[in-house]
């Protein structure tokens, strides 16, 4: 069965039932549920993120190291920022997944919705690529090193496609500019519309970049941080299995 949208556009759950499956919606309430599977959560990890990205770079090619400056930069900047056992906090919001997935997570965002320019503003004053490295910086402590290798490249690829396909994202609900799509998505954007882009991610965009992406992983990692990035409030769309 075909995941499918629990969409909140200006803040209001749209729920979506399935009478065969009455739990579809809820399918966990611990958000980290759906990584258990692979056996690579950590409980009480002290592990700096900064170190471990440090060791993700020296084994990763000359070539390929600037492509994560950005990302680096902003977690080293977090954990200047943030006491190093600051874990994020207990969250209730439910998200989980469905073991018979398909290479889709939503289905086409509804595009009615209407954004003021407010929305279309960083929240809280942090771009997209500060949020990821948030991101990164909370999955340090919570999953082994292996595993964070993994994330540090999956949210690389993800602000890439961003960065790419952002602006045409936005284009849907107001007239982008010619000045505006010269500039970096990821730099002048928040994450409000990174959800909206999983479908095309997980299902041509990954693929075609790093076809050695496990597609299985690459679906429950999109989702695990679309969850993180609703429970945080960087997002008012919440995704959900059907």
């Amino acid at each position: 069965m075909f995941p499918g949208p629990c969409v909140d556009a200006l803040g209001h759950k749209r729920g979506i039932t399935d009478p065969d499956n009455p739990g579809a919606e809820n399918i966990s309430n611990n958000p980290d549920e759906i990584l258990k599977k692979y056996g690579v959560l950590e409980e009480n990890s002290t592990a700096s993120p900064i170190a471990l990205f440090n060791t993700f770079l020296t084994q990763t090619k000359a070539d390929s190291v600037t492509l994560y400056k950005d990302l680096f930069e902003e977690v080293k900047a977090l954990c200047q920022e943030v006491p190093e056992n600051n874990h994020e906090r207990e969250n209730e919001d439910e998200l989980g997944a469905d073991e018979n997935k398909e290479q889709v997570l939503i289905n086409d965002v509804k595009e009615d919705k209407k954004l003021d320019e407010n929305e279309l503003k960083p929240t809280k004053g942090k771009n997209c690529v500060k949020i990821m490295a948030e991101y990164l910086c909370e999955m340090a402590r919570k999953v082994n090193e292996k595993f964070f290798m993994t994330l540090i490249i999956f949210t690389r690829l993800y602000k890439d496609y961003m960065n790419t396909h952002g602006w045409n994202i936005i284009g849907k609900y107001k007239q982008v500019s010619v000045e505006e799509k010269n500039k970096m998505y990821t730099k002048y954007n928040d994450a409000e519309h990174v959800p909206e882009a999983c479908n095309d991610f997980t299902k041509n965009y990954l693929p075609k970049e790093y076809p050695n992406f496990d597609q299985g992983v690459s679906i429950d990692v999109t989702f695990h941080l679309c969850g993180w990035l609703f429970r945080k409030e960087y997002t008012h769309t919440h995704i959900t299995f059907i």
